[in-house]
C-alpha cells in the first residue's frame, strides 16, 4: 500500500525510476495541494474535516477515516465522517432543524463546532464550520445536513 509520505518525501517511483511520477500518484489517488504543496488524497473534504475539527494532522485523520470506513482517494460514503468522530470519542448531533447553515458561522464563534455534509444531485461534499469560519463551503444552493461536534 501506497503511504502519502512515499510521496511527499521524493522516494522514487519503483516502476518509472522517477519521483513525484505523476502517472502513478494519480493512480494511487493522490494529488499535490495547490495551495500548500502537500500530497494529499483526491476528494479529500471528510478527511480534511476530520482534521480541522479534531486537530489532528492529516496523515492521523486518513488512518482513522480508513477504520471507520472511508476509501481515501475515492470520496467518502454518508456517515463515515459521523463514524469515525464517534469513534474517536466525540458526540455528533444533528441539527438541520435547529440551526441554517448560514448561521453556523456566528454559533462557532463561541467554541461550537460544526460540520455540514451536502449534495448537489450525485455529488457529496464535507466542510467544517469552526472558530467562525467555513472551511472549503459550497456556494448555495444546495441540499444539506448540518451536525454539531462535542
Amino acid at each position: 500500500m501506497t503511504v502519502i509520505t512515499d510521496w511527499a518525501t521524493g522516494t522514487p517511483c519503483e516502476r518509472h525510476e522517477l519521483a513525484y511520477c505523476a502517472d502513478c500518484r494519480d493512480l494511487a489517488g493522490l494529488r499535490r495541494d495547490k495551495v500548500t504543496g502537500e500530497v494529499v488524497y483526491q476528494g479529500d473534504c471528510a478527511i480534511r474535516t476530520f482534521a480541522e475539527i479534531t486537530g489532528a494532522d492529516y496523515a492521523e485523520a486518513v488512518e482513522i477515516m480508513r477504520d471507520a470506513g472511508a476509501r481515501p482517494g475515492n470520496g467518502t460514503a454518508k456517515g463515515v465522517l459521523q463514524a469515525a468522530l464517534q469513534a474517536s470519542g466525540f458526540k455528533v448531533t444533528e441539527v438541520t432543524r435547529v440551526i441554517r447553515v448560514e448561521d453556523a458561522a456566528v454559533e462557532s464563534r463561541f467554541g461550537r463546532r460544526y460540520y455540514v455534509s451536502a449534495s448537489k444531485g450525485r455529488t457529496g461534499h464535507a466542510w467544517s464550520v469552526v472558530d467562525g469560519t467555513h472551511n472549503r463551503p459550497w456556494p448555495l444552493p444546495f441540499s444539506y445536513r448540518i451536525y454539531e461536534v462535542s
